[in-house]
């Protein structure tokens, strides 16, 4: 890994760069009414606010804290694609198959700990995502996280959907048996 202090000259006319792609981003996506406008405009403004930063801190500080942010970083994504790369997808999420827990991440006053999972498939499909948590719960049937507090609150929201439909229907039903005057009742 790359332990030098950064050039702050170089990075400054990377971020000139992506500042310039942003804003171009930013217009190209005005022009066709998507939502990636938002974005574009909100790292553009993220961009100018670390520009500043580094224009108006002392030079040495600023490159050493970017240096150990970057080690950090890539230390960081390191780990992470190592242990995407030992990911075991092939079968179902066991007790045996969950990391023991950190010293760092636990709760030691609940005695819980977090234990992040990864699905195989795109949670986003409502099939896929009832797979996710099922396995998740066959684990912990006390589990949360993201995933599941999307499942419950979908379902809630489908079920109630479902449930004013049909006290829709009621009344309208019974309008609709008056006026053609073939009342059961």
């Amino acid at each position: 890994m790359d332990t030098r202090l950064l050039e702050l000259r170089d990075l400054r006319l990377t971020l000139q760069y992506l500042q310039t792609y942003l804003t171009m981003g930013g217009v190209a996506a005005a022009r066709r009414r998507i939502r990636a406008r938002a974005t574009a405009h909100q790292c553009a403004r993220w961009d100018c606010g670390l520009r500043d930063a580094m224009h108006n801190g002392d030079p040495a500080v600023v490159a050493r804290k970017l240096s150990l942010f970057q080690q950090a970083l890539f230390n960081d994504l390191h780990d992470t694609l190592g242990a995407i790369a030992s990911q075991d997808a092939s079968a179902p999420l066991q007790p045996r198959t969950c990391r023991p827990p950190s010293a760092t991440g636990s709760s030691e006053i609940r005695n819980e700990f977090p234990a992040p999972g990864q699905p195989k498939h795109d949670v986003w499909e409502r099939k896929n995502q009832e797979e996710f948590v099922r396995e998740l719960r066959s684990i912990d049937p006390d589990v949360t996280g993201e995933p599941v507090q999307l499942l419950e609150y979908t379902t809630l929201l489908k079920d109630s959907y479902i449930q004013a439909a049909w006290y829709a229907l009621a009344p309208s039903r019974c309008w609709s048996w008056c006026i053609s005057g073939t009342c059961p009742v």
